[in-house]
């Protein structure tokens, strides 16, 4: 790099401000199992409110490297303090990551942990992607006796990089105990993307390849799947969750479920399930597709579950209040037990502040009577429609209607994967 602009550099790192308030990073990229990758990208889609109960993680991204092989998978996030990132590291989102590490990916993600030297953030908007929707990932490898140098032309591309209205986030990090860097940032669209490539920053680095650097930057260009930008008052201990998601997600794993040969159940008597759970909530106006995106995001969970044999998340359709609902059935009351004081209801319930206009109410169940058929391992388990149809008996009546559920045959219609009475 000519010794003028890198002196200029210098120059601007001087007069610029000092860094913000994040100051820590973690990059953990993840490479998916080949039918695992829908499961992955609803995994990062649904993981927001659990990072939204997090106000020490300050922005966090999930993100799909583009036209890559393998298809790989990555979380950027950022934080203020070690505390808050090992708060993190110890805390929900990570460990539904690593409790479904096993069935999603080929091997553990690597959690790399970074130093950020430099940064450029906008406020949070309090959409699913905070208004980003592709990015880039530049690692490249300062040459042993040029780390500081590459350290100081990075906090000094700063500058640079706030003249670019449409770089959104920038991030310039460096991963302690190694001579690696990495630039990783967002943008609205690739427009952006490809102005922020062809600029003054993206000259300046490849211009110093020679002089600082063991060879080319490694570039890759990413699609954002979803992001939490914290506000100041969420940074606070204020979180809101105003983004719209879930917990974690999805689908394929279906083999080690506990959904096992007794599930056919093709008579009137009780063959497995007995108890089941109906759980409606109201979601507040502004939180229809937050409450969506939980229920799709919540089948990794589940699928840990090996008690709870059927587990359905539903939306009524033409109601006034948009309602929700989960079915789920169970062999044992302690299968049941053990799924409500587990993840997923104890997510439902961390988040019902914010997605609900009031708690969800649990309605306990005995099953009369069900008929379903063998799990497919795809979201919707190949169903996609439904009825919940309630009635009360007369109080001199309640045996006859439970022996009349448990004799009526079953409507040849009903091909789907459950039919169930039940007596709540």
């Amino acid at each position: 790099m000519p010794a003028i602009f890198f002196t200029f550099l210098l120059i601007l790192q001087v007069l610029q401000s000092a860094l913000g308030e994040i100051s820590l990073a973690l990059l953990v990229p993840a490479i998916p199992k080949r039918d695992q990758v829908d499961a992955t990208q609803k995994f990062l889609e649904g993981a927001i409110p659990l990072v939204q109960a997090e106000p020490g993680t300050i922005q966090w991204y999930g993100v799909k490297f583009t036209d890559f092989d393998p298809p790989t998978f990555a979380i950027f996030d950022t934080f203020n303090s070690e505390d808050d990132r090992n708060t993190h590291l110890n805390g929900k989102v990570a460990g539904a990551l690593f409790a479904n590490a096993d069935t999603l990916f080929v091997a553990d993600p690597v959690v790399n942990k970074a130093n950020v030297l430099a940064s450029k953030v906008q406020e949070g908007d309090g959409s699913l992607t905070e208004g980003v929707s592709v990015g880039l990932r530049v690692n490249f490898t300062a040459k042993p006796d040029k780390v500081q140098d590459v350290r100081d032309f990075l906090k000094g591309a700063l500058t640079l990089v706030e003249a670019e209205p449409d770089t959104l986030f920038w991030y310039a990090v460096e991963f302690p105990g190694t001579c690696v860097f990495s630039i990783v940032d967002f943008f609205a669209a690739d427009k952006g993307r490809e102005e922020h490539l062809n600029g003054k920053v993206a000259a300046a680095l490849f211009a110093s390849v020679d002089e600082l650097l063991t060879g080319q930057p490694d570039i890759v260009k990413f699609d954002v799947l979803s992001a939490d930008v914290k506000s100041k008052s969420a940074q606070m201990g204020d979180s809101g969750m105003k983004n719209e998601s879930s917990t974690t997600d999805q689908s394929g794993m279906k083999d080690d479920s506990g959904m096992n040969e007794d599930s056919g159940m093709q008579t009137s008597t009780v063959s497995g399930v007995s108890l089941a759970l109906l759980v409606p909530a109201i979601a507040k106006d502004n939180q229809v597709n937050a409450t969506q995106k939980f229920l799709e995001g919540a089948i990794p969970l589940v699928q840990a579950e090996p008690g709870t044999i059927q587990w359905y998340g539903v939306k009524f359709t033409d109601v006034d209040s948009p309602t929700f609902a989960i079915f789920d059935t169970f062999n044992s009351e302690d299968d049941r037990n053990t799924h409500l004081n587990g993840k997923v209801a104890g997510a439902l319930f961390d988040n019902a502040d914010t997605l609900f206009v009031a708690d969800p109410v649990v309605n306990k169940a005995n099953v009369l009577a069900s008929k379903v058929q063998e799990g497919d391992g795809s979201l919707t388990e190949g169903v996609s429609v439904g009825l919940r149809v309630n009635f009360t008996a007369k109080a001199d009546k309640v045996q006859d209607v439970r022996d009349f559920l448990k004799v009526r045959p079953f409507p040849s219609h009903t091909a789907s994967a459950l039919w169930a009475s039940l007596l709540i």
